[in-house]
């Protein structure tokens, strides 16, 4: 199947991505969809949702919103940020005049455009992948780009050694937003699967570079400790970091250790979050 057309399947996961729209992502406390514009004070258009509209009607902040402002970000984002600058640069080298300030200024603008491109790329083709293994988890469909085949038959692989241990799958679900109002926040796990022993293992892909790619970061392991918060699993349920090769579709299964530790983790950034914002979903009436 062509990737362009794969590409266009995953619009959800891509909006939940790419939606800059406020540096903080607010879900629908009711129908947890994502709440990207909401009617001006007049009626006559839509505006950006911003804390106040989220005070008002008890919008949920997201996992992901809850980590980058507690953590302004967290190394990982900002050392990737650093990477495309650093790509466009090597691939754009500065051949000319450093005394003229306007070459300089120039070229400064045109780096960071072509850091941008890069960084979107990357984005694409990481919400190619994302879709790819949500339609396997629904659909068992197999992808014809070779890339995204040899992730699912890594997956699969991976799974089925899981099977040996716990038996049969009896519960799968993949990019399904969960969250409420007690808890205060809303999430998309990108895998929560539970097996005939009652064995539940939450999972979180990310791809990458793996030339350049080390191990998950602590912000990374927390959000996981968040999902965890919202399917109300155990706090000691299987917590996994999926990684995959955006080049060739490889994989890395990482295993967080003590996984209270990071539901503990979340909670406190939690906290954390409604002292700097001012607002806790959780006493919303």
């Amino acid at each position: 199947m062509n990737r362009q057309r794969e590409m266009k399947t995953s619009t959800s996961k891509t909006q939940r991505r790419n939606d800059m729209s406020s540096s903080v992502r607010w879900y629908n406390p009711e129908t947890l969809e994502i709440v990207s514009k909401v009617p001006s004070a007049d009626g006559k258009k839509e505006v950006n949702a911003t804390i106040t509209h989220a005070r008002k009607q008890g919008f949920l902040p997201s996992v992901t919103s809850i980590l980058s402002t507690v953590l302004a970000g967290g190394q990982g984002l900002e050392d990737w940020k650093t990477n495309q600058v650093i790509v466009a640069c090597m691939s754009f080298p500065f051949d000319q005049d450093p005394e003229n300030d306007a070459i300089v200024s120039d070229y400064k603008k045109m780096i960071k455009a072509k850091s941008r491109e890069v960084a979107n790329k990357a984005a694409e083709e990481g919400n190619i992948l994302h879709g790819y293994m949500n339609r396997w988890m629904e659909t068992k469909e197999i992808p014809d780009d070779p890339i995204g085949k040899n992730m699912i038959s890594k997956i699969v692989s991976h799974l089925s050694s899981m099977v040996a241990i716990h038996g049969q799958v009896t519960a799968i679900s993949s990019e399904i937003p969960v969250g409420s109002k007690e808890l205060g926040f809303c999430g998309t796990p990108d895998v929560h699967i539970t097996f005939a022993d009652g064995f539940v293992l939450i999972a979180d892909l990310k791809s990458v570079d793996f030339k350049k790619y080390k191990a998950p970061y602590d912000s990374q392991r927390s959000q996981l400790g968040g999902y965890c918060i919202l399917t109300k699993s155990k706090p000691d349920t299987t917590l996994q970091q999926w990684v995959v090769d955006r080049a060739t579709g490889d994989m890395i299964f990482f295993e967080h250790e003590e996984p209270e530790k990071w539901v503990k983790h979340f909670q406190c950034l939690y906290e954390c979050f409604a002292i700097m914002k001012k607002y806790d979903a959780r006493t919303v009436a």
